[in-house]
Parts: C-alpha cells; sequence; structure tokens
C-alpha cells in the first residue's frame, strides 16, 4: 500500500523542463567522412556513438566508428564487410547494450555481416554468401542480440547472434513496394522493429514486425487528413521499449517538404493509436528520434527547417503512463543551430548526437536529467529507505 501511495505522490510532480546542456562537443574523424550516427547511454561500456564511415580515403574502406561520449577517442573498427557510408538518410550503423553493427553499400553484396560484441571486442559473423542478391547496407541490433537488415531484395531480414555464433539468417518482412531498409529503426529493449514500407513514390504505410510472436502489425496507414491531403510516413523510429513509434509525417497537399510529428502508442499492436504532437506543417521537420526517461516521459529530438538551415531541437514528451492523458509535446528548444546544417540526430538516455554537415563532423550533447525526474529519484529511494 505503502508503494502505491508513494506512486500516487510522485505522479503530482510538475512535467520536466529542459536544463542547461552542456556544450556541444566535436568528434573529427581519423579519414572519411562519417554518416548519420546511432547512440546508445546504457551499453556495457559506456556511452557509446557509433556511424558508418563514407569511404572518402584510401585504405579506410570497410571500417565502422566507435567513440565514448566524453572519454573518446575515435575507435575505427575494421570489419572487412561494413561500415561504408553512402546513404546517409539510413539508419547505417546500430548499437545496443553489448552490440555494434555497421552496414554497406549494395557493392558488399554476398559478403559476411559482420557485428562487433562490446564486452570483449569479438566480432561475430553473419555468413551471407548464397543467399542470392542479399547485403546488408542498413542495419541495426537489439539489446538481445538480434541484428536486423534491409536487403537489396526488398527484405527485412533477421539472424540472432546471442550465442557468440550466427544463427540461420530468417526472412521476417517482404516489402514489394520497395527497398524498405532506407527508413527503419529497432526498438533495443524490445525485439520490434518498426519499418516505412516504401522508399520513394506514392504514400506507403508503417509497419511493424514483432520477434516474439512473429507476427507482422500495421502502424500507420496513408490517410486523407483534411486540407493537407494524404500522409506521407517518412522515417519508421521505435521507442526503446517497442511502445511506441514516431514518424515525420508530410502530406500530398502541402509542398516543400513541410510535415508534422506523429506519435503512434503500439503496446497493443492490434489496436494503435495515433497522436499529431505538432499539428501544423509549417516547417520541414525530419528524423525524429525518442528515448524513455520513465514511464510517463520520454525525450523527443529532431531536426527542423524553417529559416533555411537544418537545426537539430528537442523536447520532453509527457503523458506516455498507460491510462493517463494524451501525449503532450513540451516546449521546443533548440539544441543545435546557427549558419550550418545539422542532421540526423540520435537520442538515448541525456546523450544527443548529430551529423554537422558543414564541418563534416559527429557532435553531440548530454542534456542534463530534467528536475521532476531527479526528485522522482529521491521519492524512489525514500520509500526504499522506509520499506
Amino acid at each position: 500500500m505503502r508503494k502505491l501511495v508513494g506512486m500516487a505522490v510522485l505522479a503530482m510532480i510538475a512535467a520536466p523542463a529542459f536544463a542547461d546542456m552542456s556544450p556541444i562537443y566535436s568528434i573529427t574523424p581519423t579519414a572519411g567522412t562519417p554518416d548519420r550516427p546511432a547512440v546508445n547511454a546504457n551499453t556495457v561500456i559506456g556511452a557509446q556513438i557509433v556511424w558508418a564511415n563514407n569511404a572518402g580515403s584510401a585504405g579506410f574502406n570497410g571500417k565502422g566508428s566507435r567513440y565514448e561520449a566524453l572519454v573518446g577517442p575515435v575507435n575505427n573498427v575494421a570489419l572487412a564487410s561494413a561500415a561504408l557510408g553512402w546513404a546517409p538518410w539510413a539508419m547505417e550503423a546500430g548499437v545496443s547494450a553489448n552490440y555494434a553493427v555497421y552496414g554497406g553499400p549494395p557493392s558488399l553484396t554476398g559478403l559476411p555481416l559482420q557485428v562487433e560484441r562490446l564486452s570483449d571486442g569479438a566480432i561475430i559473423s553473419i555468413p551471407l554468401t548464397g543467399i542470392g542478391n542479399d547485403d546488408h547496407h542498413f542495419t541495426d541490433v537489439t539489446d538481445s542480440g538480434l541484428v536486423f537488415w534491409g536487403a537489396w531484395d526488398n527484405t527485412i531480414k533477421m539472424c540472432d547472434v546471442s550465442s557468440g555464433v550466427a544463427g540461420p539468417v530468417v526472412t521476417v518482412m517482404s516489402t514489394p513496394l520497395g527497398n524498405p531498409g532506407w527508413r527503419f529503426r529497432a526498438a533495443t529493449w524490445s525485439d520490434r522493429i518498426a519499418v516505412r514500407m516504401d522508399n520513394s513514390g506514392a504514400p506507403s504505410p508503417i509497419d511493424m514486425y514483432d520477434a516474439s510472436d512473429n507476427a507482422i502489425y500495421n502502424v500507420i496507414t496513408p490517410a486523407v487528413v483534411g486540407a493537407w491531403g494524404t500522409q506521407k510516413p517518412m522515417k519508421a523510429e521505435m521507442s526503446e521499449d517497442g511502445n511506441w513509434v514516431v514518424s515525420n509525417v508530410r502530406y500530398t497537399g502541402v509542398g516543400g517538404n513541410m510535415g508534422d510529428l506523429v506519435l503512434v502508442d503500439v503496446s497493443n499492436p492490434l489496436s494503435p493509436v495515433q497522436y499529431n504532437l505538432t499539428n501544423n506543417p509549417d516547417r520541414v521537420r525530419n528524423d525524429p528520434s525518442m528515448t524513455i526517461l520513465d514511464a510517463d516521459t520520454a525525450l523527443l529530438v529532431w531536426d527542423e527547417n524553417k529559416t533555411g538551415t537544418n537545426d537539430v531541437v528537442g523536447a520532453y514528451l509527457t503523458g506516455l503512463a498507460p491510462g493517463g492523458a494524451a501525449p503532450t509535446l513540451g516546449s521546443i528548444i533548440t539544441i543545435a543551430s546557427g549558419a550550418e546544417n545539422q542532421h540526423f540526430a540520435d537520442v538515448s538516455g541525456m546523450l544527443v548526437a548529430w551529423k554537422n554537415d558543414t564541418t563534416g563532423q559527429i557532435q553531440y550533447a548530454m542534456i542534463p536529467e530534467p528536475a521532476s525526474l531527479a526528485l522522482l529519484a529521491l521519492g524512489g529511494l525514500a520509500l526504499a529507505r522506509r520499506r
């Protein structure tokens, strides 16, 4: 009973607001050009930023990069089959609690896909030779060791590496509308992935695959939305717990790639519930990424262009607890701006990383935990001591 009373008291704490952010840190690549970063603040070796490298330097082909935030330096992982950046708008690298994986371009068809195990540096090879018209240019990995990638035969494939040896390669989704990997991301704590089912052309849906029950569920079906026209979902991003999908949604009746941020509750995958977080397609909003902070709160970051240059912005998202109010996006705060173009933000915990297209660097910042979360921690500690 005391636990229930304590939780009720804690729920009354005001919604969080941004505190002062850390300085912006810049990572200068040792060679090549970095592409879209992926971050995980809770790996077995500390907060990690990983990315694929564009093959811009002789001898640098086939290397991904990994960097421990606030510690460094860049650790280039020489994986002969991976990390030739060529499509930065897509997910070319992924990192989870104990694994990092880096994708490559179609020229690597048939070569093994190699996964780095962070706890000991071991490389787990996933043989692809003989599968037929396969490669591994868009990829991600879950905490449980499930590796997913988009293949050139318009499928999503999966392999379990948790035993230390690659299991069978399994096709889990087929996307006849076009290459699926341009817009997909896995949930690290869960075994779900969300996939935008087409790469161009007519509006297409976002579907979700759940490895625990080997089933595919529809998340967003394009629908007519008033004067804005038909929804055109772009990125498919999952929360770590697999209960939420967020997408930047454009409309057939709105030009200039302007659109909204749409959140979908998929905790019951048979009955997804959609929320328009911005409800005003007056600017370009791209590549949203979210991280779960507690049962009711997440941090959402994305790229935004309203004045001609691309900024990285963020806001706290509240109302995620089951049975609570509808999710609400808080005040938007600029994380990185100016004359430089910032793209492809990713977030985990309080770590945000992105690519600076102007300087050719990976940049990141640490956002302190909001005051309300600190109070939640103190309240939980007080309850534990009381018991």
